[in-house]
Order: structure tokens, then sequence, then C-alpha cells
């Protein structure tokens, strides 16, 4: 984005035109930056107030749910299906047919199962519509141990497999809800609120275009700002996280540091002389 100054100073009318031109794009881009702030803080407001409290919702739920009735009378047996997606924790046995737990840190772990046990001498494989690929997002404790054939003890809520347990090892899928979706999402949220505040202040700084306005630039200002609430948002919710905290107070945290840079920040810009900037 480059930076605009206020024209030229002298009276001619092709410098008075381009002068008038430059404005003009200085108020479009301005527009245009207030405009990107209003969607960033509708992204910011949607995490806040929807997603974040779905989420910690059904965590709760979750976290509360308790084992299914284990009755195996006829009732139960018809009832099966209805109980497939009650609030209650089912245990299923599962048997593998395949795992991958090989790659690096970062990629897809998954293993493949089918309910029940693995027919004889099938080594668990062949069950086709029946199998479910459950995903981990580490091979470690239990994936990595896994092979075909061997049988686990799943635990289903709402029709997903949330974690699979061998010989005392337990792992959650990537399905189980987790307080810490919480932070993440509220670390989206931070940042686009702050990429909204920044926004909307080079954007106000373009219409009102006091003097020095080209201080704020998107190259000497801007930009520095958008890396600061970038870092601003990311390192607090990792620190905030490992050390088990909340997640309101990640955007209490990110606001007071970012805020007290950017007015630091401003300060310096306004002390240095234009054509150091």
């Amino acid at each position: 984005m480059p930076d605009t100054g206020d024209g030229a100073e002298d009276g001619s009318g092709d410098s008075s035109g381009d002068g008038s031109a430059g404005a003009g794009r200085t108020s479009a881009v301005g527009v245009l930056l207030i405009s990107g702030a209003l969607l960033a803080g509708l992204v910011s407001a949607l995490a806040f107030t929807v997603q974040i409290p779905r989420e910690t919702s059904l965590y709760g739920a979750y976290a509360a749910a308790r084992p299914c009735p284990t009755e195996a009378d006829a009732e139960r047996t018809a009832q099966r299906d209805a109980q497939r997606d009650a609030d209650c924790l089912r245990t299923v046995t599962f048997t593998v047919d395949r795992a991958e737990a090989q790659g690096r840190k970062g990629d897809s772990y998954w293993a493949l199962v089918h309910p029940g046990p693995a027919a004889p001498g099938s080594a668990g494989e062949g069950q086709g519509a029946r199998q479910r690929k459950l995903s981990f997002g580490d091979p470690r404790p239990l994936v990595e141990t896994l092979r075909p054939g061997d049988q686990v003890t799943g635990t289903v809520w709402h029709g997903a497999v949330t974690t699979v347990a061998k010989d005392g090892v337990r792992q959650d899928t990537a399905d189980a809800p987790r307080e810490s979706q919480a932070m993440g999402i509220a670390t989206l949220g931070t940042f686009a609120g702050l990429l909204a505040a920044l926004m909307a202040g080079l954007g106000l700084v373009r219409l009102a275009r006091p003097p020095h306005h080209e201080r704020f630039g998107w190259r000497g200002y801007g930009r520095p700002m958008l890396i600061l609430a970038a870092i601003g948002s990311a390192v607090p919710a990792f620190l905030l996280g490992w050390l088990g905290l909340p997640w309101q107070s990640l955007p209490i945290a990110a606001t007071l540091l970012c805020g007290y840079t950017a007015w630091e920040f401003a300060r310096y810009r306004a002390r240095t002389p234009l054509d150091a900037s």
C-alpha cells in the first residue's frame, strides 16, 4: 500500500490536479481500509459470541456425559440405534484394519477400524462399508503401536469415536471435544479484532488527512503493526495455554500488549523526521 502525500505546494494547474487526484486516491484507500476493518470486526465478533460458546458448550456436555446403560435385554437391543446419538458414552470394541503412524510432525495420523472382533484368518481386513477412519493429531501414545487385527476399545459419543484404548493406553481422536479448541478460536478472534483496529486507524488517518499523516503509511507503520498483531495474538495464546489459564485472559493480555506497543511506536514515529522514516 503506497504512502500518499498531500500534493504539491505550488499553485500551478497541473500540480493542483495531481494533488486532488492524490487526495482522492488516499480517501479511497481509507474507505477500503475501514470496510476491511468492519469485516475483520465481524469475524472477531462471531468467534467470541458464536463459535467459542458453541465449542465450550460441546466440551461441557462431553465432559459431563456418563456411560450408557449396559443392560442387554431385548428392549435395549431395539433401542441401540437411538442411543447412538444420545448424550451417554457408548463403549464399542473395534478391530484395527490398518494404521498410519509414520511421517513428519504435523502429518495426519489415522487408523482404519471396524466394530466387532476380526473374522478368523482375516487379520481385520475386508469389512467394507463398516470401516471407520479415525484421525489423530499425534502417533503417540497408542497409534504407533497398532497393528492389523488388534482389538481396541472405543468410546462413542454422538455417533463419533472420541477415544480408543488398548492395554491401558488411551488416546483421543481428532473428533474428541477439547477445552483447548476455545483457545484456538480465541486466538483467531483476537487477531481479527486487532486487525480491525489497525485497519480502522489507518483508514481514518487517510480520511482525516492530518498534518504528516504519511508517517502512518503501510511500510513505516502498518506492516510493523500487522506483525505485532500476529505475534501479540499467537505468543500469549501459547503461554496462557501452557500455564493452563482460560481463554478469556487472551484478548485482555493481547490488547494490553499490542495497545501499549502501538502507542509507543506511534510516539516514536511522531518524533522521527519525515526524511528518516
